[in-house]
């Protein structure tokens, strides 16, 4: 889960979850004009809230440079932005929206025209009050960034504004200090969503007056707790660490919440067992066996298995010629996931991924694409003596990966070699062109399932690092989501297909996380992209935690 490209979240089974989440857009248009104040959420309740007690998280990594949003890209940063800031509306686990900064929201009846009222009591936690002209800032900061070909580009207005013709976005609009009117150029089906993106946390205008610079550690935001220390190292158990620290903010619009502070910890190597007991809540590292943890002291809860996993392959790598569709299919049909899943000990926490198609848009069928048949055919097409190397860029927690890949692929004459580079230098080329393959492991940005398959097939897509494009899957998937269920179960048929054809991304499996919890830590709910949403633990005695 290092990085949130991804991303984006896919949840369980079949078409049902399809059905509800068709109803998000007119369950939740609340009629109000622009002048009343829209309704304020009730405080949390505080009857069990032990005010004094502190919460320490330990994550799987130190990865972590930057508390703006639209720079967002580590795991770890995702969860410090949760406790820091808010989005205009919020997605829960399985995707489904409801208010945050925007109490309410209106949609124009042509999709191109989005009202958001704001809470008039949200405040910065430099004590300034939310106004529209923040959202604006924050999204044409977005918009600059990201260039004139993303998500934002259906804004009316974006395109030129990240060319520099235009000072100002035209179709932001502040109608008041409490009204906000976002004009489309074109309908784009999911735009809620990607407001819910935590890429899309709203900052202060001219981020409160402190350069770029300054704002990456010093953040201001409207969410329930604000930073309190910076970056220190630590050590617990004798082992290194770079902890974060967060107190909380009793005047948050939502309640204050349960804990007074919260700590996070990102180990600098991998800690010792003994090390991860000391913390309140941990996410296991590689290796760890979930096996060992006492049931008596300590509970288990685990993520839908929403990480997907896959082979992104470069189609015009600079040192070599690319696989050819024959070479493609035999990876696409010839790999047994769910025996590569035994081969690597994830029984109880992946499920077999035999189309990229997200969890959440077409079920699990663990059979739907294993066709060893298929490949075989692939490889007879292929003169007898052809043999072929890919190598594969991967971090080192893949090697075992490569390996059970190579078992399987080794009739085919078909070999992977492994070119090994640290986490943080991975995510930080993932563009390179010398890189003939790599494997990519996490979801979309963006909060919903179909806009992880625009991420692939779109030119600028966060997750099409090699350029690939498909005129035909994307031009199916901007048709998504469709009123009708039983004409886009058709149309998720095609995509699945026309993916598996096109084969220049090879998925492998999804995956989900297991966080261990010490009992006096009531159960984690999550966001989506396994978020934890900290503003709603409760923790039912003191629990104090520095270092040792």
């Amino acid at each position: 889960m290092e990085n949130i490209l991804s991303a984006f979240q896919r949840y369980r089974k079949n078409f049902g979850r399809i059905c509800r989440s068709l109803l998000w857009t007119w369950a939740l248009l609340i009629p109000s004009g622009c002048s009343p104040d829209p309704p304020q959420p009730a405080p949390l309740a505080t009857s069990h809230i032990n005010s004094e007690a502190e919460l320490s998280v330990c994550f799987q990594n130190h990865n972590f440079n930057s508390f703006v949003p639209s720079e967002l890209h580590f795991y770890n940063e995702a969860q410090a932005l949760e406790l820091v800031f808010n989005t205009l509306v919020k997605a829960d686990h399985a995707g489904h929206l409801s208010p945050d900064l925007a109490a309410s929201w209106e949609i124009s009846s042509d999709r191109l025209e989005y009202t958001f009222h704001l809470r008039p009591k949200a405040r910065f936690s430099n004590d300034a009050p939310l106004t529209s002209r923040d959202v604006i800032f924050t999204l044409e900061q977005l918009i600059r960034r990201w260039g004139s070909e993303n998500e934002f580009s259906c804004i009316a207005g974006a395109a030129d504004f990240a060319r520099g013709k235009h000072h100002a976005v035209s179709g932001l609009e502040a109608v008041n200090d409490h009204c906000l009117r976002i004009h489309l150029a074109r309908p784009f089906n999911i735009f809620l969503h990607l407001l819910a993106s935590k890429a899309t946390s709203i900052v202060p205008k001219d981020y409160a007056g402190k350069s770029l610079e300054s704002f990456r550690h010093q953040p201001v935001g409207t969410g329930p707790f604000h930073l309190e220390k910076q970056l220190e190292k630590v050590t617990v158990k004798h082992q290194p660490f770079l902890k974060l620290s967060f107190l909380r903010r009793n005047d948050y619009f939502g309640g204050p919440a349960s804990m007074k502070r919260v700590h996070i910890f990102l180990p600098q190597d991998t800690p010792r067992a003994n090390t991860l007991y000391f913390f309140d809540v941990f996410l296991p590292p590689e290796g760890f066996a979930i096996s060992t943890v006492s049931r008596q002291n300590h509970r288990i809860i685990s993520t839908a298995p929403d990480i997907q996993v896959f082979l992104s392959l470069n189609p015009s790598p600079v040192d070599s010629k690319a696989l050819t569709q024959e070479w493609r299919h035999i990876l696409q049909f010839g790999v047994d996931r769910r025996q590569l899943i035994s081969d690597l000990g994830l029984e109880r926490s992946a499920l077999p991924a035999h189309t990229i198609m997200p969890v959440s848009l077409f079920g699990h069928n663990r059979y739907f694409r294993l066709n060893p048949e298929r490949a075989s055919k692939a490889r007879q097409q292929l003169p007898p003596n052809a043999q072929r190397t890919l190598t594969v860029t991967i971090y080192p927690r893949h090697v075992s990966l490569i390996n059970a890949l190579n078992k399987q692929l080794a009739p085919f004459e078909l070999r992977l070699e492994s070119r090994i580079i640290p986490l943080e230098p991975y995510y930080a080329d993932m563009s390179d062109p010398q890189r003939q393959a790599m494997i990519v492991r996490g979801v979309a940005d963006y909060p919903h399932a179909y806009n992880f398959l625009s991420q692939l097939y779109s030119g600028n897509g966060l997750l099409n690092y090699f350029n690939h494009a498909n005129p035909q899957i994307r031009e199916r998937v901007e048709q998504l989501p469709l009123g009708n269920i039983r004409i886009q179960a058709q149309l998720l048929e095609q995509l699945a297909d026309l993916c598996a054809e096109d084969a220049w991304y090879i998925p492998l499996y999804f995956v989900s996380d297991n966080f261990v919890l010490k009992f006096h830590v009531n159960p984690l709910g999550f966001k989506f992209g396994g978020i934890i949403d900290f503003h709603a633990i409760e923790v039912n005695h003191e629990s104090i935690h520095g270092s040792d």
